[in-house]
C-alpha cells in the first residue's frame, strides 16, 4: 500500500541523506527507466543512513510491479493525491491545456537541506553525488539545546517520582491527523512510556514558578523570545522493563500541536541507562539534562528518546508557546 502522508514520511527522513525521485507515474517511458536505475541500485536501500522517496500523482501505481518491487527493498513511496507536494516541488506544472509532468530528483542533506538537483535521465549522476556526500566525513555538530542545571529542588523530583510510583501512569500514543482531527494512537514501535498527570495545585504551582522564574529568562536571552504559557503537568516514565523509548519525531506537526513553541525536558532522576536525547540532524551525539535540570529546544527539531537499557527514567515534560519575539 502506497503511503498518503507525505510530510510524515518527509519528517521522519531526517537524520539521514534523502534521494527523492518525483517521477509523477510509472507509466511514463522515462519515469520507468529512472525507476530502474534505482532496481539496479540495491545498496542504496540496505545503508541505514539513507533515504529514497518516491512521488507519484497517479494511483494507479499502486498496481505497479516496478513500485512494488522497489516499495519491497525499502523505497517509500507515496501518492500525492492532490498534487499539492508536486506543485509546491515544481514537479508538475498546470495550463490551460492540462497538466504537464517536469519530473526530477532531489538530493538532501541530513538536515533536510537541498544539496543537488538533477533532471530525470540523470538518475546515475544523483546517485553518485549521494555516494560522495556519503563518503565525506560526518559533522557532528551541536544541536541550538539549552541545557541548565537546578531548575526544580531535589526533594519536588522526588516527589514527582513517588507520586508516579504510587498510582502508576498509563500508556501515553502519539498524535496523528486523520481527517479533521487530531487524535492519540498506540504505537509501542514508535513510543514506549507511561504518563501520569499532575493533578494537585500545588505540584502545578511549584513546576510553573520554577519555569518562570529560572527556565524562562535562560530561553528568552538565548532565542530572543519568551514563552508565556505552559501545556501539560505531567509525570513521565520511561522503563527498561518495557524497552521504553521514543522514535524520532517532532512536536507540533499537527493542527492541534503547532502552537508549541519549545519543548522541556526536566529529568528527575539520574540512576537508569539509555533513555537520552538525539537529534538526527545534527549527528549522532547524544544529550541528557543533569537531576533536576533541563533541556529546552525547538518543538520543530526532530528528536528522538533512546531506548533505556537499565533502570527507569523518570521526567516531567512540559510544552511551552504564546508570547511574541
Amino acid at each position: 500500500m502506497l503511503g498518503q502522508d507525505a510530510g510524515a514520511d518527509f519528517d521522519k527522513a531526517g537524520g539521514r541523506h534523502v534521494l527523492m525521485l518525483f517521477f509523477g507515474t510509472a507509466a511514463h517511458p522515462a519515469c520507468a527507466t529512472a525507476l530502474g536505475v534505482l532496481r539496479h541500485s540495491p545498496g542504496l536501500f540496505s545503508d541505514g543512513r539513507v533515504a529514497v522517496l518516491g512521488v507519484t500523482i497517479d494511483p494507479r501505481d499502486a498496481a505497479n510491479a516496478q513500485v512494488q518491487a522497489l516499495q519491497g527493498s525499502g523505497m517509500h513511496v507515496f501518492v500525492d493525491a492532490d498534487q499539492q507536494v508536486s506543485r509546491r516541488y515544481g514537479a508538475i506544472e498546470a495550463s490551460a491545456t492540462g497538466l504537464t509532468l517536469k519530473p526530477y530528483w532531489l538530493l538532501l542533506d541530513p538536515s533536510l537541506r537541498v544539496t543537488g538537483l538533477f533532471p530525470l535521465q540523470a538518475g546515475e549522476d544523483a546517485i553518485a553525488a549521494l555516494q560522495r556526500q556519503l563518503a565525506a566525513p560526518a559533522a557532528d555538530a551541536a544541536a541550538p539545546a539549552l541545557v541548565l542545571p537546578h531548575v526544580i529542588d531535589a526533594s519536588y523530583a522526588a516527589e514527582l517520582i513517588a507520586l508516579h510510583a504510587r498510582h502508576g501512569g498509563a500508556e501515553s500514543g502519539v498524535m496523528r491527523q486523520i481527517g479533521d482531527r487530531t487524535v492519540e494512537v498506540q504505537n509501542h514501535a514508535v513510543k514506549r512510556r507511561r504518563d501520569l498527570l499532575i493533578e494537585d495545585r500545588t505540584l502545578q504551582s511549584y513546576l510553573r514558578d520554577a519555569i518562570l522564574h529560572r527556565l524562562v529568562p535562560m530561553i528568552e536571552r538565548s532565542f530572543q523570545t519568551r514563552p508565556t504559557e505552559i501545556e501539560r503537568y505531567l509525570v513521565s516514565c520511561y522503563d527498561a522493563r518495557d524497552q521504553a523509548h521514543f522514535a524520532p519525531h517532532r512536536d507540533n506537526t499537527t493542527p492541534a500541536t503547532a502552537h508549541r513553541r519549545f519543548a522541556v525536558t526536566i529529568n528527575l532522576n539520574d540512576d537508569y541507562d539509555g533513555g537520552d536525547l538525539r537529534f538526527p540532524e545534527f549527528g549522532s551525539r547524544t544529550y541528557r539534562a543533569p537531576r533536576c535540570g533541563a533541556i529546552v529546544f525547538s518543538c520543530s527539531l526532530l528528536h528522538e528518546v533512546t531506548r533505556v537499557t537499565s533502570g527507569r527514567r523518570y521526567a516531567t515534560l512540559p510544552f511551552l508557546y504564546g508570547g511574541a519575539s
